[in-house]
């Protein structure tokens, strides 16, 4: 399984470019050998995936904030309309007492019911699910890790359940150096995504 998950999701916004997809599926492919005489490899593969990622998060913001603001506007509404709709039905399908606010995904949608300006970043917009904004920081903040500081490989093969096969996951926040230069709103984004300390 991918660092990145394994839903279809990476492919979607990293599959507009077909290189973007091609280092996904190379990653995929060197970490399924549960190796680590190959971190070095991976190391580079997961770089590459990262910087296909910065790019694609990059290339879909700046085409949201070339979107008209009326259009802007309308679009927001109508993601209020089905946000709203998948919270109904989360509630009655599964957990009456569920609460929106504590998932990120959810977060920019509650914000809008006190404050309704328009969403200011496409993936609340097109309602990505687990790729939210937050997610992306994360990302941006392990990968600015590895590519300014240097940072050693960033995942670990790590064994989940007793007698479980080991997979690659991302390390935690504090197991990555150096710390006394981080900007703690940005590490905490990777605490939570996509480590999930």
């Amino acid at each position: 399984m991918s660092p990145l998950g394994s839903q279809a999701a990476p492919r979607q916004w990293l599959g507009g470019s077909s290189q973007g997809s091609q280092a996904l599926d190379d990653l995929e492919r060197i970490e399924s050998q549960r190796d680590s005489s190959l971190a070095y490899t991976i190391w580079v593969k997961l770089m590459h995936v990262l910087n296909w990622a910065y790019t694609a998060d990059s290339a879909l913001q700046a085409a949201w904030k070339r979107v008209p603001d009326e259009q802007q506007a309308l679009a927001s509404e109508n993601t209020d309309v089905k946000i709203q709709a998948a919270i109904e039905d989360w509630k009655q399908r599964r957990s009456p007492d569920w609460k929106p606010d504590r998932e990120a995904a959810f977060r920019p949608y509650v914000r809008r019911q006190s404050d309704p300006h328009i969403y200011k970043d496409w993936a609340s917009i097109v309602g990505a699910g687990a790729f939210h904004e937050e997610f992306f920081e994360g990302l941006a903040w392990i990968s600015g890790k590895m590519r300014h500081q240097a940072t050693e490989m960033p995942i670990e093969l790590r064994q989940m359940t007793p007698g479980g096969e080991a997979r690659w996951k991302w390390k935690l926040a504090n197991a990555i150096a150096p710390k006394e230069k981080d900007r703690d709103k940005a590490r905490s984004k990777y605490v939570a995504h996509p480590a999930g300390e």
